[in-house]
């Protein structure tokens, strides 16, 4: 049985004490929900505060789209350090914005899914603990022209069960590496591409995020839009990890 709680609960004792979002009491789980951000040194982090991203989205602008099967053209890792010792186990519950846009006028087919990897780092050796991927978005007819879709994008749920308990000590690394993989659909063709993850749930476009680099691409976003036009919504930049820890009662 989940419970959910409208504020963090802390249990524990002395230095353990821990903040839980919610908890899975036949399992004896509470999780702690973090969010991915990218710091003004380039690297991409993990916290439970909702910080402002250095930058909304790590996007790539008119991208060569492969037609040859499925190509990752996003890896990237989102690490937390623990400075206490920690047990995860369980189903990890990860929310990727992702998505793609247009760059040629003529249509063209894609297709893309986010995959998430749960690891655990010791002394920069990587141990995987499980993966998983979301499902695969078809998208067709996406063009620049102006009765065409230019969008198309989704916040995927995965979710990655680590069957087996995991220790941390102090000082050690959990790491999620999150991937996007897209091929393009009968031809080779060029799009923009982006994850996003933006604490703050910022919307990714160059009107709205004036601090992201000039792509040149004022299509570029994250955001749905209906078949033949209309009105542009913008999806969560949110990229939201429901971390599982073995409750400790000692």
């Amino acid at each position: 049985m989940v419970v959910n709680v409208s504020s963090p609960v802390l249990t524990g004792v002395g230095e353990n004490l821990v903040s839980y979002s919610f908890f899975d009491i036949a399992e004896g789980i509470g999780y702690v929900v973090y969010y991915g951000s990218k710091g003004s040194d380039g690297n991409f982090i993990i916290s439970p505060r909702q910080t402002y991203s250095e930058e909304i989205a790590s996007f790539l602008a008119a991208e060569s789209i492969s037609d040859a099967g499925s190509v990752k053209k996003f890896d990237l890792d989102f690490d937390l350090t623990f400075n206490l010792p920690r047990i995860v186990k369980g189903v990890f519950v990860c929310n990727i914005p992702i998505g793609i846009s247009a760059d040629v006028l003529g249509d063209r087919d894609f297709e893309y899914f986010a995959t998430v990897n749960v690891i655990k780092v010791v002394n920069g050796v990587e141990e995987q603990l499980g993966t998983s991927s979301s499902r695969t978005v078809v998208v067709t007819d996406l063009s620049t022209a102006a009765d065409a879709m230019g969008f198309n994008a989704m916040t995927a749920n995965v979710r990655v069960n680590v069957p087996n308990v995991a220790h941390f000590a102090k000082g050690e690394v959990l790491r999620f590496t999150v991937e996007g993989w897209y091929i393009g659909i009968g031809a080779t063709a060029d799009a923009n591409i982006a994850i996003g993850h933006d604490p703050q749930n910022r919307n990714f476009n160059t009107a709205d995020a004036p601090n992201e680099p000039d792509t040149g691409h004022t299509d570029l976003g994250l955001a749905n839009e209906i078949q033949t036009g209309g009105t542009v919504t913008y999806i969560p930049t949110r990229m939201e990890f429901h971390v599982p820890f073995v409750i400790d009662t000692a």
